[in-house]
């Protein structure tokens, strides 16, 4: 509702009327002639009193500092009484829902000098009314009520007795008022909302949908994401971008996504550290890193978590050199402690050899292991995939 002031809920449009036209136009005024797409609809159920007026004079709505931008073509129209005695008028319209409403004018027609157009506006009998209100040539003038009508709304525009002319009105707009407690507050809070567009940012990632507020509305959260919603504010709970291609390091701006659970960031060419705010995300249970190409160790904040069973990791790195013209893995489960040794009850794969090696065998009695590799050959990235046998 950019330009409306409104302080009590959230709007809805309702109807937006162009009065004045007489071309008996079908199509609703809309985009490029208003640049915020609103719709504008000929209101023509006017009594024998009231004429239609216009004017192909330019508007000026460029130079007003007018936030509401009327378009010209809604402007250029207008009706007016037939003379000061008489008003203008809507008639009585009995609601089921809360009303607000904005009166749009501009002068498009030169008044004779030392004659005088004011009027007032009058709502639902004097529940408000204006001040006296005077018009500048070809300059729009906007009324917006900042106040709630319901169970009925009505107006009447008078000319005051100091006017020597009658009123005039160009359009009007009423809307449907959205109560608060049918309201979802924004993503909290304004620290996650800079995180997850200064992730969106440095990681370079570019979706579609990833636009405006991550979580709102409900059917249109950013994808990858799940939000959940205490007392009607949606968090930001879980946030997977795996296999998305990102690369550089893991944005510290991640560490201000305090409501998350999960964190999937799995299956991409992330480098760096891994760096130790992720064990201090207070409400983390699942974080996935693997297939990335950190250095260095995992961090011990995040080992102890992993060890006390209040975080689920997963960590696991893949290199593949050359040695001999034959391929050779070594995938690191964590919680790690050094290159191919892991912290129980996490069993490490230490080495694992392409298929076409002969199986190795331990004694009687034990397990009898192989595995297959694809490497893809313009990366230095492959996964492992452990095949048990009897």
């Amino acid at each position: 509702t950019r330009g409306y002031p409104f302080d009590f809920a959230a709007l809805k449009f309702g109807w937006r009327f162009d009065l004045g036209t007489t071309t008996g136009q079908q199509l609703p005024i809309r985009y490029k002639d208003d640049v915020y797409d609103r719709l504008w609809y000929t209101y023509s159920a006017l009594p024998n009193s009231v004429w239609p007026i216009n004017t192909s004079s330019v508007i000026d709505i460029q130079n007003n500092n007018d936030s509401y931008q009327i378009p010209s073509e809604v402007l250029r129209t207008a009706v007016q009484t037939s003379s000061a005695y008489h008003s203008l008028s809507y008639p009585n319209l009995n609601l089921t829902v809360e009303i607000y409403v904005c009166f749009h004018f501009a002068k498009i027609a030169k008044l004779t000098q030392g004659k005088k157009r004011e009027f007032i506006i009058n709502v639902n009998g004097g529940s408000y009314i204006s001040e006296p209100i005077t018009l500048d040539y070809l300059k729009p003038l906007s009324i917006c009520l900042n106040q709630i009508f319901e169970r009925q709304f009505s107006f009447v525009i008078n000319a005051t007795t100091g006017s020597d002319l009658p009123p005039i009105l160009n359009a009007f707009e009423l809307y449907n008022v959205i109560p608060q407690f049918d309201l979802h507050k924004p993503t909290n809070s304004r620290d996650a909302v800079a995180a997850i567009m200064d992730i969106k940012q440095t990681l370079r990632i570019s979706r579609e949908d990833w636009q405006a507020d991550p979580c709102l509305p409900i059917e249109q959260t950013w994808s990858g994401l799940t939000c959940n919603s205490s007392d009607h504010t949606p968090m930001i709970i879980s946030l997977n971008l795996s296999s998305s291609q990102l690369t550089g390091e893991i944005p510290i701006s991640l560490s201000n996504l305090t409501a998350l659970l999960y964190l999937d960031l799995s299956y991409n060419q992330l480098t760096g550290n891994i760096p130790q705010f992720l064990a201090q995300l207070p409400n983390l249970k699942t974080l996935n890193l693997s297939g990335n190409k950190f250095d260095g160790s995992v961090p011990e904040a995040l080992i102890q978590k992993s060890r006390d069973g209040s975080l689920i990791l997963s960590q696991r790195r893949v290199r593949v050199v050359e040695k001999e013209k034959e391929v050779v893995e070594k995938g690191l489960s964590t919680p790690v402690l050094e290159e191919g040794q892991a912290a129980s009850p996490v069993v490490s794969v230490e080495e694992i050899t392409p298929r076409s090696k002969k199986h190795q065998t331990g004694d009687k009695g034990k397990e009898k292991v192989g595995a297959s590799v694809w490497a893809d050959a313009g990366t230095a990235l492959a996964r492992a995939y452990e095949v048990v046998t009897p």
